[in-house]
């Protein structure tokens, strides 16, 4: 299967699809992946990971996990676009969402893993 890109975006940043955040230096923002099939875009599924600063990762608290984050200097959409297109190109060639879920482990995640079929 060839993977879509259909739209990046988060509800922490208005606008969703375009806005950044509040502050340029210490951000984690939430970001929402939204993927197809090539040419199905009817089926579309959902994926998430982190979009971090340096300093705000600072503040995430020690002896944890740390769920799949991109971290930047800058919040950029373009920066993150072309992230994302190089990582969705590793996954090319899976036959189901759950190979590309375990293919991405890490890196993305599913926003709902019962929703993606393995």
């Amino acid at each position: 299967m060839k993977i879509e890109l259909l739209q990046i975006s988060s509800e922490q940043l208005e606008p969703t699809d375009s806005g950044y955040p509040e502050n340029w230096e210490c951000f984690d923002i939430l970001i929402e992946l939204d993927l197809c099939v090539e040419n199905n875009q009817s089926n579309s599924v959902y994926f998430e990971f982190y979009v971090s600063s340096p300093s705000a990762l600072a503040l995430r608290p020690s002896n944890s996990f740390m769920p799949p984050t991109l971290v930047l200097e800058e919040f950029d959409w373009n920066i993150i676009k072309t992230h994302v297109e190089k990582l969705l190109a590793r996954a090319n060639g899976c036959n189901s969402w759950g190979q590309v879920a375990l293919k991405l482990d890490g890196l993305i995640r599913p926003y709902d893993i019962n929703s993606i079929a393995w």
